[in-house]
């Protein structure tokens, strides 16, 4: 039979010293992560998606051509598509968004394309805005969770070099990308899954040479461990991963390369089309 009179002076302090610096160690991650849950926070989060060049030319064939978007002419479309969330833990009041374009460039169309109550008080203010290349959206109350699309049709060369620009007359709302939110979160995981994952091939082999008391309690450790990382490890992973993996980004523009006689070719990355112009047709 086994007890605490098997092990020696040195085994028991070496279990007691063990436990507790784990406990110590469970308890500042534990304390850690729960303040930071609790802490308030203001938050919005954005995704964006870009289609530039919609339609464009090149020089020798742009004067032989003629496009309009709602009765503008154009020789270049970007379509914006733009989705703001709050992402924190607290509601955002009077948040001001303005989409600055380049100058030159011209926006079209400027919505907010998502369904929103009243209450949100999403509007565009055009009394704001410092010429035709920019627009301004003011979001009136956004509670934690809710977002809000916008879409923005602009013509011009540059206008696929844009910027969203955030103010808030409160102050202290962070503005940034998904991407970049959730690697931040994913970050904040890292220090625990590496302290977990060092403990769990450390510790239980400590114990397990203490009799068999210790080869029961470093099981018992050890899955202690383990369930405490499984939260962390995932995050942790995708942290890594977007740090090794950066994938480069897609080129979806469309693109009037040629004009032959009667015929013209329209390229693009993932698609491409030829009208071949009858004899009959309107040149």
């Amino acid at each position: 039979m086994y007890g605490a009179a098997a092990l020696s002076d040195f085994q028991q302090e070496l279990l007691g010293g063990g436990l507790g610096a784990l406990l110590g160690v469970l308890g500042t991650i534990s304390v850690e992560y729960m303040r930071g849950r609790r802490d308030p926070v203001k938050q919005l989060s954005y995704d964006s998606e870009t289609r530039s060049g919609i339609v464009s030319a090149d020089d020798s064939v742009r004067g032989r051509l003629g496009f309009s978007y709602d009765g503008v002419p154009v020789d270049h479309l970007t379509s914006v598509q733009f989705t703001v969330e709050n992402t924190g833990n607290q509601v955002v009041k009077d948040q001001q968004i303005r989409f600055r374009f380049k100058s030159g460039t011209r926006v079209l169309e400027a919505d907010a394309t998502s369904r929103t109550e009243r209450e949100w008080g999403v509007r565009r203010e055009q009394t704001r805005e410092d010429g035709l290349h920019e627009a301004v959206f003011v979001i009136g109350h956004l509670e934690r969770g809710q977002s809000v699309d916008f879409r923005l049709i602009v013509a011009g060369r540059r206008a696929d070099e844009w910027e969203p620009i955030p103010h808030n007359p409160e102050g202290g709302v962070e503005f940034v990308s998904r991407t970049a939110a959730r690697t931040k979160a994913d970050l904040e995981h890292v220090p625990a899954a590496i302290v977990l994952c060092f403990l769990v091939f450390t510790l239980p082999p400590l114990f397990e040479s203490l009799t068999e008391v210790g080869a029961t309690a470093a099981a018992l450790l050890r899955l202690g461990l383990l369930g405490a990382a499984a939260p962390h490890l995932f995050p942790a992973a995708r942290a890594l991963r977007d740090y090794l993996v950066r994938p480069e980004p897609e080129d979806a523009r469309v693109h009037i390369g040629e004009v032959n006689g009667s015929a013209f070719s329209v390229l693009g990355s993932h698609n491409s089309a030829t009208y071949n112009r009858e004899p009959g047709d309107a040149p």
